[in-house]
């Protein structure tokens, strides 16, 4: 059988299941009420947003008592020096995670053991990548569940949590206010370009966004089903769809907890709100109103913030997956796991090549180490009354300097 012939097969079945997916119901609570408003009993895919429910699978909403742990990777053949550290607490979780992270790009891609180079590789990795997401540029990796669950967002998370509270609005108060919200989050921790300050739509704050020298953006796998899981203080975009201006707002962990197994890990979370102009509730359709949609959301993550192993794993395979596709457009859909060399050491080859991308795309500083964050604008919001609105938001603003900072560097 040809290649193309056994790739229109794979598509064919594929558009069959995804068919049958799309015929199951889907809540639909208001996606503009207040929080005390929205309920969300139980956790579906957005099926607006997605062409199938293919990767909710491995993803439920549970307290189970049962937690099915996969059966390990063989490791008997690899060589005593390595066998050493992948026996270890550490190398037992980097095995795991690249073996999920492999699954998860290539579900047919089964892991089940390792050679002596692909344990050597793996070390390596654990020890060298960087965890900061500003050291995956030109990403174009969809982020699921468990990235989001795995991710960290810091202090400096949690102080655009805190001002988001602080700021917002007991009632709506004009047009714009969403976006208002973003602008103060971000200049009172000095995040903000200074480009960005006449932006007044939330949907355009994207193009702002991928311009920032201090900013990352993700899309998400599932649409607005995952941002309950976000950490505190990721910036997300709901584009425009049918709406007037789409949506912003600074996450926030809710009161509600909930928890949920991955691959075989439990992980407890709280239900993730929307500090925006007032108080949102969790989202989980995209719906404002009852006639108008978003589109589908993106996040925002500042370059240092933290991303677990299994992401960065998943950061490094995606590109090779992502050049066979670009190239055989029938494959798009389709399984390609035996055309797709995601072996630890092509991962490898990809890192060397992400070290190069930053050094071109930042400045340096006299040791060649990148700068993942190279020019930082000091913008201080100061609160006036009544200046919430767009022509008084950027008088609020004012620069008192300028400075260069290298933030989180790595050989």
């Amino acid at each position: 059988m040809s290649l193309k012939t056994w790739l229109m097969t794979g598509l064919l079945a594929l558009g069959a299941k995804n068919a049958s997916a799309q015929d199951a119901p889907v809540p639909q609570p208001d996606g503009d009420s207040p929080l005390k408003e929205v309920k969300t009993l139980e956790i579906k895919p957005n099926l607006e947003d997605s062409a199938s429910v293919a990767p909710w699978q491995n993803v439920q909403e549970t307290d189970t008592s049962e937690i099915k742990q996969k059966p390990a990777v063989d490791i008997s053949k690899v060589a005593k020096k390595e066998q050493d550290w992948a026996k270890s607490d550490i190398g037992q979780e980097t095995i795991n995670a690249y073996r999920d992270a492999v699954e998860s790009l290539l579900p047919n891609n089964k892991v089940t053991k390792l050679n002596t180079e692909d344990v050597f590789f793996l070390r390596l990795l654990y020890e060298q990548t960087d965890s900061c997401i500003g050291s995956y540029p030109n990403s174009t990796l969809e982020y699921d569940p468990r990235d989001l669950l795995e991710m960290d967002t810091g202090e400096l998370g949690a102080k655009k949590a805190a001002i988001a509270r602080q700021f917002r609005k007991t009632r709506k108060n004009g047009k714009y206010q969403c976006t208002v919200m973003a602008k103060q989050v971000e200049g009172m921790t000095c995040r903000l370009p200074e480009d960005m300050l006449d932006i007044e739509r939330a949907y355009q704050m994207e193009a702002g966004y991928k311009n920032s020298p201090n900013h990352s953006i993700r899309e998400v796998k599932n649409g607005f089903t995952d941002t309950q899981y976000s950490p505190e203080g990721l910036i997300w975009i709901d584009r425009k769809g049918n709406t007037p201006s789409g949506h912003i707002f600074p996450a926030g962990n809710g009161d509600e907890m909930r928890s949920v197994i991955i691959d075989g890990k439990k992980y407890d979370y709280p239900l993730s709100v929307q500090y925006s102009d007032y108080l949102y509730g969790f989202n989980s359709t995209g719906r404002r109103g009852s006639k108008q949609h978003y589109g589908k959301p993106c996040l925002v993550a500042d370059n240092e913030y933290k991303i677990g192993m299994y992401t960065r794993l998943r950061e490094l395979g995606n590109p090779a997956v992502e050049e066979y596709r670009h190239f055989t457009p029938l494959a798009k859909e389709a399984d390609v796991s035996e055309f797709v060399d995601l072996s630890p050491k092509k991962m490898y080859q990809q890192f060397t090549k992400n070290k190069q991308t930053l050094l071109t795309k930042f400045n340096c500083d006299n040791n060649g180490k990148p700068k993942l964050i190279t020019e930082m604008r000091q913008i201080n919001w100061i609160k006036e009354r009544g200046g919430w609105g767009s022509g008084k938001a950027k008088k609020s603003y004012k620069r008192v300097n300028q400075s260069r900072r290298g933030g989180n560097r790595r050989a």
